[in-house]
Parts: C-alpha cells; sequence; structure tokens
C-alpha cells in the first residue's frame, strides 16, 4: 500500500537512515546496486505503468529524473559506505538530502495537477500499485528502529494481511468478529506501550504527546463503535469496506504520528 503522503515519506525516512547509517548510529544491510536502481521501489515501478495525460506529462517527466537522482546519490552512499570510504559517503550526505527534498517537492507538483484536474481527487486514497492486488499493507520505511514498537506495528500488519486475502470476508462472520477483536485488542496494548514510552522521555514537547495521545483514543473509539454498530446493525460489511478505516489507523498513524519517536 502506497499514497501520495507516503511515497514522500519513504523517501524522507529512508534518507534519514541512510544519514544515520553513515554518522554511526545504524547498521547497514543494503545491495548498491540495488538502491541505485530506481525502478526497484514501489513508486518507480508505478513510474513505468503511470500513463499521464497531457496536464501531468512534464510533471511527471520531472518527478522522474528526480527519482532517478535520489536514487542514484543514495546508491553511491551505500558503495562507498560498504567499501569503507566514510568520507565519501558524508561527502555526499547533503546532495542526498536536497535529492530527497526534490522529489517531495515534484510529488507535491504532481498532487496539485491530479487536483486540478480532478477536484474529487483524493491524495490519501490514490494508490500507487492500482494493477496490483494489495497482498500486505506492511512497508520496512516504517520501521522506527524502535524494536518494540516495530515489533508490535509488524504483528498489527500481520493480522491485517490475513484479511487482505479475503476481502470479501463479512465482519459480521466469525472470522471477520476475530478480526476485529483481535485487532483492537493488539492496537489498545501498541498504543499503551507508545504512551507509557513517551511519559519516559525528557525530549517529547508536552503538545504533541497530548496531541498523539489523542490520536489513539480517537482510532480506539472509532473501532469501538465500528464493533457496537456491527452488534446493533448485523449489517453485511465487508473488509474491503473497512480497509481505508485500517490504513488510517495503522499506516497514516505511523506515518504523522509514529516517526516523530524515531528521533
Amino acid at each position: 500500500m502506497t499514497n501520495l503522503a507516503f511515497l514522500k515519506t519513504w523517501h524522507q525516512v529512508f534518507f534519514s537512515h541512510l544519514e544515520y547509517v553513515v554518522d554511526g548510529f545504524e547498521d547497514l544491510d543494503l545491495d548498491p546496486v540495488v538502491v541505485a536502481d530506481e525502478t526497484a521501489c514501489r513508486f518507480g515501478q508505478w513510474l513505468i505503468a503511470f500513463q499521464p495525460d497531457a496536464s501531468t506529462v512534464n510533471c511527471v517527466v520531472e518527478l522522474t529524473r528526480a527519482h532517478k537522482n535520489f536514487h542514484s546519490l543514495a546508491g553511491q552512499v551505500v558503495q562507498h559506505y560498504m567499501a569503507s570510504d566514510l568520507a565519501a559517503s558524508k561527502s555526499l550526505i547533503d546532495p542526498l538530502r536536497e535529492a530527497s527534498l526534490a522529489v517531495s517537492k515534484m510529488v507535491d507538483s504532481l498532487e496539485n495537477h491530479l487536483l486540478e484536474s480532478n477536484p474529487a481527487f483524493d491524495p490519501s486514497a490514490a494508490r500507487f500499485a492500482p494493477e496490483k492486488k494489495l497482498t500486505t499493507i506492511w512497508d520496512d520505511a516504517l520501521l522506527l528502529g524502535i524494536p518494540v514498537i516495530d515489533q508490535q506495528h509488524q504483528e498489527i500488519a500481520k493480522l491485517v494481511d490475513k484479511f487482505l486475502a479475503g476481502p470479501d470476508e463479512a465482519l459480521t462472520s466469525e472470522a471477520g468478529s476475530e478480526f476485529l477483536a483481535d485487532f483492537q485488542r493488539l492496537l489498545a496494548l501498541h498504543f499503551t506501550t507508545e504512551e507509557v514510552m513517551m511519559g519516559r522521555s525528557a525530549s517529547l514537547n508536552s503538545g504533541s504527546v497530548v496531541e498523539h495521545k489523542g490520536e489513539h483514543t480517537a482510532i480506539l473509539d472509532q473501532f469501538a463503535n465500528l464493533i457496537f454498530d456491527l452488534a446493533i446493525s448485523k449489517k453485511d460489511i465487508h473488509f474491503s469496506e473497512i480497509l481505508p478505516m485500517v490504513e488510517t489507523a495503522v499506516i497514516d498513524h505511523i506515518i504523522n504520528f509514529d516517526l516523530a519517536l524515531k528521533n
């Protein structure tokens, strides 16, 4: 699953990973050839298949160029690092940062063009692999580098993946009811873990902590209301119908709130 916001965040987070590696805060286990290949990432694959109209063709050409430049520089950073040439790796960090910003800027430009041509366009719902069946909600770009949080995120994603295999499964079925109960329980445990961690950190802004906890409450309330409504109405709602809500709870929450914990 990838949307416009996720695309920008993926490159920003990937840049951060490389910067932390060069600074000695993280380990690296990447193939520089794969990193340098702009067609190997999800967005690169989408760009190959994307059919731009007249209003977006120039924007897509520029975005493709910026995206290729980002991966070329990233591959060089990894290659120099693997060769133990840290000075060369560090010398490319600033250009790589600029390349990451350029990709983000061009994604914003593409979004604006899409909005102009289609006022109903929803950037948070624009999936970048429309021709492929969604088989997993997870992407390693969501890793924070905090083991307990990453493990919980992945366990939640695995639970969702089971239902991706059966999008027509009714939520009122035995499997559907079990999914909702497990999903709600896992979210509650995960949110408690995060809040304990935030409470022990002196570096987090108190306002951002309050906002983060408020988001936890809102998500849990949303699913509690869904479970209650299903129990009362017995509506035949299928998993595919609540997938956007699940994606918001897992992916968008990680992007908009949890990534701040990484620092």
